[in-house]
């Protein structure tokens, strides 16, 4: 009974936050309909021998036209003085209900009531939701990912102003998403049709079990984000998951105005931490819920370190009140080194981004956990790939509630999928040392992540350098001087030259041509090995968002137009272009130019916090597979990553290709044969020229590997 009566509550207060003016009118409605039935059921008393029904229309009549009193008080034998009292009493309470004046009374209370739930002053009463606070250019992508939960979720959004403008952000990215989703699944439908497996007939049908989009429910607020009242107002005690957002000016500011606040916040922000630390007062309370999750961005160093604070004083309070041991997990994700990382991976491995996009998501293939309860990890490792089918395990790894199994799968439950029949074990014995091809990648532009992209660089040559005298990566950057000039050209904290950035080259993106004599150069002096970086301006004001990062594209993709116009049988892939975009908007322009690698950065960084935000335990597994060992502890590598590694160089000379295996047969031999210090693990291919195919996410027919062929790993190294 409890239950029903929460749920109704909840169910109120959501219907009373979204649309208070259908609320109102909806108890107006209900108001007019007692006064109709609840008069009827009196003058019946009184006067039993009129009907029910016909006295409640003469009454409803009565309420239009006070002359409809006749109409019962004449169908009486005798005048009834109190009937008659009675019936003028409805007809006036019916007047004033109708009235113009009251109405005109009724409407400024509405419109009070509207304003009132609009602008956050009215407590929702809610639990197991998702509180948004504050709002930036990555918010949508989270918003976006959860439709592809397993449950709608229910979300609430607090920002300071643009409550409007938000609202509508949301529903254009819901729009946009639906719209592709049934666009794809039409496709498939016409494809399917057309070989003659569906009949036209189906086509709406087949489309729509093809869509399993969630729709979250979501209330936007507009009031001050570190008021403990309002967060209060959110009903945060009761959340399963609060993310603080760095706040995003960018379209709320003139471009003088967002320069400013942009230098202030390269110093650190200080609105983060005031809201984290009003958040974390809430949630680590004994009233708050358990297991809550409070996921933080932080963009710089100073707030980094700040947050930390805040997390180790909750730590002492939590060991010093055993009452609060399960409240208060705050996570905080570095945006800009995350991203930085990730964006230095797609230079060297380009092919990452296909599989990143995925994995990171909800959709497809994608990284789940459960607690690991064996003692012997490679053993239980070697008897899984024998006989389970529809999940790959990775890594285990500690976590604040013991062990903890991470493992790739196309749904949660699909650890528990296994065959009786064991995966065929193939003969295949790997090099003895797996090396990279140099790099040589041109960074076009520059945003606040550039120096992160750097040292994701470094950490890679750090580790797979092996003593070699040329160097993995070499790097050219083209970008204005101003720029170049307020980051020292990139110089470390010391004031050393980074070794591996072979040449500048200052000019903005309106030195066309000496962009594209300078590439062309470049090019040319490395024709098999180039990746081309296009950086997207993250502290552009709104109107001039990736505006630079597309005039970049145009540029190179006039050199790569140029090229097949000099020579047919130019490849076109010895070129790696990687283009970094912010709005979700300019991905099909982008497209548009032939470039497979199109990155909106911002969407990674979405992926993660929703993951987190349901698990808080796979963001150190997250962390971990996007470091590099900056050195080997010994003779073995403590973090594992995700390579693309060439099978023509993965496997010993010598090697029979092309390799006829299925799936899990490939992957159970290369885990087997790999050294015990470098457990190697296989999670798809690339067949040269082609798309990547991920084993979790297909069925286990027999493939062909053959020798320039790439491998989708997961390794220590």
């Amino acid at each position: 009974m409890k239950d029903i009566k929460e749920k109704i509550s909840e169910r109120i207060s959501i219907s009373f936050a979204k649309n208070p003016g259908r609320v109102v009118l909806f108890g107006i409605f209900i108001l007019n309909i007692i006064l109709v039935f609840g008069a009827a059921v009196i003058i019946v008393a009184m006067h039993p021998e009129q009907g029910f029904w016909t006295t409640v229309y003469h009454v409803f009549t009565m309420i239009l036209d006070a002359g409809g009193i006749t109409s019962i008080v004449d169908e009486s034998s005798q005048i009834d003085a109190a009937l008659a009292v009675f019936c003028i009493v409805v007809i006036i309470l019916g007047t004033l209900i109708f009235t113009g004046a009251v109405i005109g009374y009724l409407t400024n209370i509405i419109s009070d009531l509207i304003t009132s739930a609009n602008s956050g002053a009215r407590r929702l009463r809610l639990s197991d939701h998702i509180v948004f606070i504050n709002w930036n250019n990555r918010a949508a992508e989270i918003i976006n990912d959860l439709m592809y939960s397993d449950r709608r979720e229910k979300v609430v959004v607090l920002v300071n102003e643009n409550r409007e403008a938000i609202q509508r952000e949301i529903n254009n990215r819901i729009a946009d998403t639906e719209e592709r989703e049934w666009a794809k699944a039409f496709k498939e439908a016409t494809a399917l049709i057309k070989d003659g497996k569906l009949h036209k007939s189906q086509r709406f049908r087949y489309a729509k079990s093809q869509v399993s989009l969630k729709v979250p429910t979501i209330i936007v607020r507009e009031g001050e984000t570190y008021s403990l009242k309002q967060l209060h107002d959110i009903a945060i005690h009761s959340a399963k998951t609060v993310i603080v957002l760095g706040k995003d000016d960018s379209a709320s500011v003139c471009k003088y105005d967002l320069q400013v606040k942009q230098e202030k916040n390269d110093k650190g922000n200080i609105h983060t931490v005031k809201t984290l630390v009003q958040v974390a007062q809430i949630t680590a309370s004994e009233e708050s819920a358990d297991n809550q999750k409070v996921v933080v961005e932080v963009e710089d160093d100073w707030t980094g370190a700040l947050v930390d604070k805040i997390i180790n004083h909750k730590v002492t309070r939590i060991e010093n009140n055993p009452g609060t041991r399960d409240k208060c997990n705050i996570v905080p994700i570095p945006v800009n080194k995350i991203l930085g990382q990730i964006l230095s991976q797609f230079s060297i491995m380009p092919e990452l981004n296909t599989v990143y996009s995925e994995l990171f998501s909800n959709r497809g293939a994608a990284f789940y956990s459960t607690p690991f309860k064996e003692t012997d990890e490679l053993g239980f490792f070697s008897d899984f790939l024998k006989t389970h089918t529809g999940a790959i395990p990775v890594s285990v790894m500690e976590s604040k509630k013991g062990p903890e199994l991470f493992y790739v799968a196309g749904t949660a439950d699909d650890i528990n999928t296994a065959s009786a029949e064991e995966a065929p074990l193939t003969k295949l014995e790997l090099a003895d040392e797996y090396r990279f091809e140099k790099r040589h990648i041109a960074i076009l532009g520059h945003n606040s992540k550039s120096i992160d992209i750097l040292e994701g660089f470094e950490a890679f040559i750090a580790e797979w350098d092996n003593g070699c005298r040329e160097g993995l990566v070499d790097i050219l950057i083209i970008d204005d001087r101003e720029h170049l000039e307020k980051v020292n050209y990139y110089r470390t904290k010391d004031g050393a030259d980074r070794p591996y950035i072979g040449a500048f080259v200052e000019t903005d993106v309106y030195g066309k041509d000496l962009i594209q004599d300078k590439l062309n150069t470049y090019i040319d002096a490395h024709p098999e090995d180039t990746s081309v970086l296009i950086l997207s301006d993250d502290n552009a004001t709104a109107e001039e968002l990736d505006a630079n990062a597309l005039t970049y594209l145009i540029y190179v993709q006039d050199i790569i137009n140029e090229r097949l116009q000099q020579n047919p049988d130019f490849n076109v892939e010895s070129i790696d272009v990687i283009v970094e975009l912010l709005n979700p908007k300019n991905y099909d322009v982008a497209r548009s130019y032939s470039v497979d690698n199109v990155i909106i950065s911002n969407r990674y960084i979405s992926k993660m916090v929703a993951q987190v935000g349901e698990k808080d335990a796979i963001y150190d597994f997250y962390k971990d597979i996007l470091t590099y060992d900056l050195e080997a502890d010994g003779d073995a590598f403590t973090s594992k990553e995700l390579y693309i590694k060439v099978a023509g160089a993965l496997f010993k000379e010598g090697t029979a290709f092309p390799l006829s295996v299925t799936p899990r047969s490939l992957t159970r031999s290369v885990f087997e044969a790999s050294p015990k210090n470098n457990k190697t693990i296989v999670l798809g291919y690339i067949p040269h020229g082609k798309e990547c195919v991920l084993f979790s996410d297909c069925d286990n027919s027999e493939i062909s590997i053959d020798s320039k062929d790439k491998l989708v790993v997961f390794a220590p190294h």
